[in-house]
């Protein structure tokens, strides 16, 4: 029987294919792989295996090839079930039109899947730029957000290995990663011996990740705070105020290089404010370094019982992918690098 044509809607065919006559393009790889992308693509694997139904990912046809372009967990996780499992399985698709630089912003804004992480959209967002010469503007356009918002994920996607698997192995968060950034003013390689220093130190007094209150230092506490500023309106409260305009007035002549030096005296009262303040100082910071040896002790009794995980600086992340890529094979590693 004959479909009766209804005004305002249009028909489009979806179609099921074998999954492993799907491609991903050679270098077309955004996602890394880590536990919160491994547990979104095992949850699509259990929807699978109990027959359940699962959104269609969207492809292109190129000189008789078929090209994932959004999909790639699904994807991902069809090929393992058919070449680890032996199941039999096809998975429903349908044609994408869009251009080289739309299929990239249509990855971005796509909702059927796991959202990308900052680094991955900056890397996303930086590829985009490379293509009919896009603008931050452009690219914010494009995917819907802010121009700002391109701009600060495209500078993560400047970094090397080193601190984008930092981010991948959840060493530090972005934004962390971008303040650091700025302290150093934009100075990358600068930036970079920081983050990977604090990572090391971090690791080394048993603490998973750096965040910018470990970065910056333990603030003190109210009641040292409290102690430090009592003294010092002690210490003020001895010096008559004609002589604190004096002294700010021409203190600088006395603090440039070269020149003679000044005393000043202080009575025995103000010393002892200024003594109270350092006895305060001192025993919050004695306190702190018991806190980091005994850190420091159960960081070395974990160390001693398994083998550390170091940080991959030797190869480039990005690289790798556990889809077909090209020849249809499907790698064991579930390391690398797989797309969303």
């Amino acid at each position: 029987m004959a479909e009766r044509k209804v005004p305002g809607v249009n028909k489009h065919t979806n179609f099921f294919v074998d999954p492993l006559l799907i491609q991903v393009r050679p270098g077309y790889n955004r996602r890394f792989m880590r536990p919160a992308l491994r547990e979104h693509i095992d949850s699509l694997k259990a929807v699978m295996r109990r027959g359940g139904r699962i959104p269609a990912i969207d492809v292109t046809v190129e000189d008789g090839v078929i090209y994932v372009e959004e999909g790639h967990c699904r994807l991902h996780a069809a090929v393992e079930l058919i070449k680890l499992e032996g199941h039999q399985i096809k998975l429903e698709v349908r044609q994408f039109n869009g251009s080289p630089y739309e299929r990239l912003a249509y990855m971005d804004t796509s909702s059927n899947g796991l959202r990308l992480i900052p680094l991955e959209q900056g890397i996303l967002y930086s590829d985009m730029m490379s293509l009919e010469g896009a603008s931050h503007a452009d690219v914010a356009a494009s995917v819907g957000r802010s121009e700002q918002h391109v701009r600060t994920m495209v500078q993560l996607a400047a970094f090397g290995p080193e601190v984008q698997q930092l981010l991948i192995d959840d060493k530090v968060r972005a934004h962390v990663v971008l303040n650091v950034l700025a302290r150093f003013k934009g100075d990358l390689d600068k930036a970079t011996k920081f983050l990977v220093a604090s990572v090391r130190a971090a690791e080394a007094s048993g603490d998973g990740r750096i965040t910018n209150k470990s970065i910056a230092g333990p603030a003190l506490p109210k009641r040292v705070i409290g102690s430090v500023v009592s003294s010092l309106d002690r210490i003020a409260a001895t010096i008559p105020a004609e002589t604190r305009s004096l002294l700010i007035k021409d203190i600088g002549k006395y603090t440039e290089e070269g020149t003679e030096t000044a005393m000043v005296s202080l009575p025995v009262n103000c010393v002892a404010s200024l003594l109270d303040m350092l006895a305060a100082v001192d025993e919050h910071k004695a306190r702190l370094a018991d806190r980091d040896a005994r850190k420091q002790r159960k960081a070395t009794k974990a160390a001693a019982n398994a083998e550390p995980l170091g940080t991959r600086t030797d190869v480039d992340p990005r690289q790798g992918s556990l889809l077909p890529d090209g020849d249809g094979e499907v790698a064991a590693d579930s390391s690398l690098a797989v797309e969303a």
